[in-house]
């Protein structure tokens, strides 16, 4: 920590870091200047769980519309080659095992970003520690998936079969042929799996056969359910750390003529122009964490939908 009397030989400002900009400069204090690193700080720790949530968002859509994809060309094609299958299957494997491993990074990865924000033990850690058990309670596919997780990192693949089946259907008042595609996975395999999670296999032992897409999107849907109640939780922090840096950008628009590029919140030796501590202060990252925050938080309704081109 710097002693009072070090800090009193510092200078607090915001400037521009290109050739000529630091003839910029508004004066700013010390207490300011912590004010601004730390919200630059956090808000980069938020924008790094909304991206990790997106990875899972895309890697989820990704396998949906491969599904789509697989299925459209059996349905419209007569490709039904045991080559063709067994290259479809191993194509939604790879899929599943992006989404799955995805998802674990995000549930690793959120309670450091939370430490580094917070610290210990925090509200927002807890709450949603809270929500996910919930999630995990509540749905088989929740339960499910986290258990293919591990299965599929350490075992193999989960996908044993695919098939397109074909049914007659009236869709606006003419007969057509309704062409899905259907991903299972084998519950003998998993259940005389030993390392299988014994709770997931008992549950298993009363199901015939399992339809994945369903399960998967129930996972989703608990995934975002957990996260809207995180971003409820810090809604009030993320928008004074916003409010903090675009305040400064917005000062700085008014006060620098020549523009805001390179824009930073600095410290410096009162008889030096070296910067001792920076912070830059774009608003791109404030941006771009809005608009992941708006496009992904529907996600807890993903099982209630689906998407069809009738």
């Amino acid at each position: 920590m710097t002693s009072p009397s070090a800090s009193s030989q510092k200078r607090y400002g915001i400037t521009r870091a290109v050739i000529g900009g630091g003839r910029d400069f508004i004066e700013i204090s010390r207490a300011e200047f912590m004010q601004l690193q730390r919200s630059r700080r956090n808000m980069l720790a938020s924008l790094a769980i909304e991206e990790l949530l997106d990875c899972v968002v895309e890697n989820y859509l990704e396998l949906e519309s491969d599904m789509l994809t697989v299925s459209l060309r059996h349905g419209m094609t007569l490709d039904w080659s045991w080559n063709a299958f067994v290259a479809d299957k191993e194509r939604v494997n790879r899929r599943l095992g992006n989404l799955l491993a995805s998802a674990r990074q995000l549930m690793d990865a959120t309670p450091q970003q939370l430490r580094s924000v917070y610290g210990p033990d925090s509200r927002a850690a807890r709450g949603l520690k809270k929500a996910q058990s919930a999630a995990y309670d509540k749905t088989f596919g929740y339960r499910l998936m986290e258990a293919l997780r591990n299965y599929t990192q350490h075992q193999g693949m989960p996908v044993s079969e695919i098939s397109f089946p074909q049914s007659r259907a009236r869709v606006k008042g003419r007969m057509r042929w309704r062409c899905t595609g259907t991903a299972k996975i084998s519950i003998r395999e998993l259940r005389d799996n030993e390392k299988f999670k014994k709770t997931i296999s008992d549950e298993l032992a009363s199901k015939s056969e399992i339809d994945l897409l369903p399960l998967v999107r129930e996972y989703v849907a608990g995934i975002g359910s957990s996260f809207n109640r995180l971003g409820e939780v810090m809604n009030d922090d993320v928008k004074e750390w916003n409010a903090t840096l675009r305040g400064a950008v917005a000062r700085a628009k008014e006060t620098f003529s020549v523009g805001v590029v390179g824009l930073k919140a600095v410290e410096h030796d009162r008889d030096s122009r070296t910067y001792t501590q920076d912070c830059w202060l774009n608003e791109d990252p404030l941006d771009r964490h809005r608009a992941l925050a708006r496009k992904n938080r529907a996600l807890h309704l993903v099982a209630t939908k689906y998407v069809s081109s009738e």
